[in-house]
């Protein structure tokens, strides 16, 4: 089994899934609730999407490394991680929408924030990332097209008969 196989998963594991529940549990409550209400991010579910993605990152990492590169699995699995990791940039930068598509638009409400006092102002926060999100799509893209390009050549080199 290669040393690789194995790490690399562990990594998406410390830092998708442990990482930010530990960081979590740092935040006050009153943050949490803050956020949620005047500002519509749920904090605990973002981490809670991070933590399943990264769950699902971490397993697709292990059968991509230990398949062989002419293996169907290995080219799904490429795919597939591929996929997912765009999902998740997309989250991100989406402030826990990804079909935003990294153009955030936020009403920003000082009566949650302050109490009743203030009523009737709003704010509204934009946020334009599109860019960023092009740029991964395009990166996700071209990662698909190599896994398919490499999975192709190591079949026809795996099928090719040995020279005389």
């Amino acid at each position: 089994m290669r040393l690789g196989a194995v790490v690399f998963p562990a990594l998406i594991i410390i830092f998708l899934v442990a990482a930010p529940n530990i960081l979590l549990r740092y935040v006050p409550p009153q943050i949490l609730v803050l956020a949620k209400e005047a500002v519509g991010i749920d904090i605990a579910g973002m981490v809670l999407t991070v933590t399943v993605t990264g769950v699902v990152l971490a397993i697709l990492s292990l059968v991509k490394n230990l398949a062989e590169d002419w293996s169907p699995v290995k080219l799904l699995s490429s795919v597939a991680s591929s996929v997912t990791w765009l999902y998740l940039f997309l989250f991100l930068i989406g402030v826990g929408n990804p079909l935003s598509l990294g153009l955030v638009k936020k009403d920003l409400s000082p009566a949650s924030i302050l109490g009743s006092q203030v009523s009737g102002v709003t704010a509204t926060a934009t946020i334009d990332l599109r860019f960023f999100a092009a740029l991964f799509i395009l990166i996700a893209l071209l990662s698909i097209m190599g896994a398919y390009l490499r999975f192709s050549s190591s079949r026809k080199a795996r099928q090719a008969p040995p020279p005389p």
